[in-house]
């Protein structure tokens, strides 16, 4: 087994100001993704995986409540715990 990994890469070769200038041209200019990678000199998978990231705020499986269901439920809890501790 290896006792000390030497890294083969420094990291990305782009600066994050690169990637938002290159989300910027693709979302406002209309830039395809290809363009865009080629232009910025960032790899074509961390650009498009970036763009979903920001895009995909569901994360995880769906809830079988919705937020105010779930609201009205936990208030119905605690007034029913309330109701318990004064009687």
């Amino acid at each position: 087994m290896v006792r000390t990994y030497k890294r083969k890469t420094d990291g990305p070769t782009y600066s994050e100001e690169d990637l938002k200038h290159a989300v910027k041209h693709i979302e406002v200019e209309k830039w395809s993704y290809r363009k865009s990678s080629a232009h910025f000199k960032i790899p074509l998978g961390a650009l498009s995986s970036h763009i979903l990231k920001l895009r995909n705020t569901n994360i995880g499986h769906p809830t079988a409540l919705a937020c105010e269901e779930e609201r009205y439920l936990v208030d119905l809890k605690a007034m029913e715990d309330r109701i318990k501790n004064y009687v």
